[in-house]
Formats: C-alpha cells, structure tokens, sequence
C-alpha cells in the first residue's frame, strides 16, 4: 500500500477546519509551499516533521500514515521485491531500495539489518575499483554496531558480527575484524551441529543432508583459500582434483544443483593450474568441464524449477534456483567467458582450435 502524505495532510486540516495559509503561517513558511504538498508535487523538509505532527496533536508516526500495522506490511513487501532483486543479481536496484526502506524507517532494526546487507554487497563488488567503496564500508560498520547495540535477535546480530569482521579486514582493520570474529561461537558449538542431535526422524535427514552440503562448501572454500598460497603447482593440481573429487562422491548421481557453480569455478581453476603447468589436453578437458557445468546450472536457472537431489547422500534435499542470492544480472556461460577466460595464464592456447571452441560457445550462450 503506498501512502499519500499530502491526501493525509489534507484530512487533518479539513478534519479540524484549519486553511492552508493558518498552517503555513505557523510553519512560517508560504502558502503555497502547503499546497504544493497537498497536490503530491513535493513533501516538507524532515525538519519540519514534528512541528506539523504537534500542530495537528498527532505522532510524526501517524502523519506519515506509519502505524505499525502499515509500517510492517509496507517491510514485508520491501523484504519480497528485495528477494527478487538479489535472485536475479539486480543488486544496484536492491541497494535503491533498502536506501529508501532506511530513509523512511531509519531506526526499524529489520530495515537496517537488511540495508547493511545491501550495501555490504555493494561494498565488497566495487572494493579497490569504486572511490565511494571506504565510505560503503565505513556505513557496513556503523549499521553493524547500531543492531548490536539495540537488537536481541541473535540471526540478527550474527550478521552483523560477520560484516562488521568481513568490512574492517577489506579496510585493513585486521585487529578490528579478529576481534568481531572472535565473537562467533565455534563451528562445533554451531546451531547447525546441535539441530543434528535434537531433530528427530525425517527433520533430521533433510537438515543433516544440508549441513553435510554446507560442510563441504565451507571446506572446498577453506581448502582455496591455503592453496592460494606458495605451494607448488603439482600439488595445487592434486589438492584442486581432490576438492573436486569431493563433490562427485557427495552427488554420486551428477545431481548437484546448486553445487554445479562450485564445480564450474574448481575446475576452472584446475583448468588455469594445467596452463601454469604447460599441460595443454589437460587444460583445454578442464575448461571444457567448467563450460558443461556453467551449461548446467544456467538449464536450471532458466527453468526456474526446483531439482530434487537422488545421489544416496543427498536424497533428501532439494534445490530450489528461486531462493539463491546472485552478484549479477547474468548467467553462468557469461562469468566463465568474461572472468575466468580473461586469465594471462590462458595466452599460450588462445589459438588452439579446442579453446576457440570452447570460447565461441560461451559467446553463444552467454547471456
């Protein structure tokens, strides 16, 4: 429901037989500033808020039509366009939208966990190429320690507690980000480990197959993260094969969902190791395998239905594209081809007939 200020204006001065001009005298301001309001053409200056409200002898909450029957319908709906805006990747837009949920409800703490959010993203995507990126980050900061200091919710304040260390380690606050991360409960006094001894039965399957998902996930980044580092490269070949390995025993049926963008981005870059290593089949076989992977997940996207897994491990769950969270506005053939492609490690083969392949492919299905 949108709300009309100046129709609410309106209703309160007829309903007490003020004009226009008594009130614009007591605002001090021009007659013609009220009716301007009125017509929907302009709204008053905040400042003036609560001098209209005490005028009228009613609460600023009320003249902006703010109930909080109103104010929690008109989140919710904010909460069901923001949904959509991050599962397509729209996160400008997302961002656009949290900015006026905070401008009109700056101190609803639902609305600032959710802009800390959408500008948290906003902030970590545009980091080192955006000069408005330390500003972005500085506000993650603030909004974080507003919801712990005010909010009870403890979902609420541990996604404050994980931007606040995510935002001040990219500023290069490392000591304020250790700090905030020590906040955390360790992952064996996690939520997720404690719901695997209390849930009984068929809730128990479905959340312990998700954790078992989400475990691996946690472990495959954990494992790319320390293989960044100066290993050599034929260990990095093998550590990548076993991540990748991983995968294929948890979904032994090739029906990862979801997890198709985990595979597409791990043997991307085990198709980048075999370049470094001057492996030119073994190189080109992996860039084949991170298309097919891309191939799949975007199927899927475009679909717009939900796959249920079948792999023994996995028989429980169910991936639904309509609740996952995109950086962009474009599909997975598009990331492969303007991302990964984009490598210097790559130059060697960027005449082999196979990678022009590959690459025409992309083009076509990239989107």
């Amino acid at each position: 429901m949108e709300f009309d200020f100046g129709k609410k204006l309106k209703e309160l001065r007829a309903g007490r037989e003020i004009t226009q001009e008594t009130l614009a005298q007591h605002l001090q301001i021009s007659p013609q500033a009220v009716s301007k309001w009125e017509r929907g053409e302009g709204y008053p200056d905040i400042m003036l808020l609560p001098r209209i409200a005490a005028f009228f002898d009613v609460a600023v909450d009320e003249l902006l039509g703010t109930t909080e029957e109103i104010k929690r319908e008109k989140i919710e709906c904010w909460k069901k366009e923001s949904q959509k805006l991050r599962n397509s990747g729209e996160r400008d837009k997302d961002l656009e939208l949290w900015e006026e949920a905070y401008n009109r409800f700056p101190n609803d703490l639902d609305v600032i966990s959710e802009y800390m959010k959408a500008v948290y993203k906003a902030f970590r995507i545009h980091f080192n190429d955006d000069d408005n990126s330390e500003s972005q980050g500085n506000k993650v900061v603030f909004l974080g320690e507003e919801i712990l200091a005010r909010s009870k919710s403890n979902n609420m304040r541990s996604d404050a507690i994980r931007l606040i260390a995510l935002t001040s380690n990219k500023l290069g606050d490392s000591e304020k980000a250790r700090e905030y991360s020590m906040m955390e409960p360790s992952l064996d006094n996690s939520r997720e480990l404690l719901l695997c001894e209390v849930l009984k039965d068929e809730e128990q399957i479905v959340h312990c197959q998700k954790l078992a998902a989400k475990l691996v996930d946690l472990f495959t980044f954990t494992v790319s993260r320390y293989l960044e580092n100066k290993h050599p490269v034929e260990t990095r070949i093998e550590i990548m094969q076993n991540v990748i390995g991983i995968y294929q025993c948890l979904f032994k049926n090739g029906d990862y969902g979801f997890s198709y963008d985990y595979l597409r981005t791990y043997s991307s870059k085990l198709s980048r190791l075999y370049a470094i290593a001057g492996d030119r089949e073994r190189c080109v076989e992996e860039l084949q395998r991170a298309f097919e992977y891309a191939v799949a997940l975007d199927d899927i996207f475009s679909k717009g239905e939900a796959v249920k897994h079948t792999s023994p491990l996995m028989d429980r769950s169910v991936f639904d594209p309509a609740g996952t969270v995109r950086n962009y506005p474009h599909n997975t053939c598009w990331y492969l081809l303007n991302w990964d492609l984009k490598y210097n490690v790559y130059d060697p083969y960027r005449d082999d007939p196979e990678f022009l392949r590959i690459k025409t492919e992309l083009e076509k299905r990239a989107v």
